[in-house]
């Protein structure tokens, strides 16, 4: 239980980061990643996408809470689907 609370504190400092409305958006995790929400990174894009369940651009406590719970294959294919050179020239393509 101190975990999910520990998890809680987090998201609530990331999610107040630029606006307090209790969801952590694109640029508040760019901001917290970077200090500053103007540099973009294409592995933070994908990360914060592992986050975004919904793909609407938001991140609610639990969408975070199910990323975290994931197995250790699922962390590899994660992983690995980022550093492929394949996969990072489709995504620069869809930009």
């Amino acid at each position: 239980m101190n975990e999910v609370k520990a998890l809680y504190d987090l998201f609530n400092r990331v999610s107040s980061s630029i606006i307090d409305d209790g969801l952590i958006q694109k640029e508040e995790f760019q901001h917290v990643v970077f200090r500053n929400n103007n540099k973009q990174n294409l592995f933070v894009d994908r990360l914060f996408d592992l986050f975004d369940v919904k793909h609407n651009g938001i991140t609610k406590f639990g969408e975070f809470l199910c990323s975290l719970n994931c197995s250790i294959a699922d962390k590899v294919t994660f992983l690995f689907n980022c550093t492929s050179y394949k996969n990072l020239i489709t995504l620069r393509e869809k930009r």
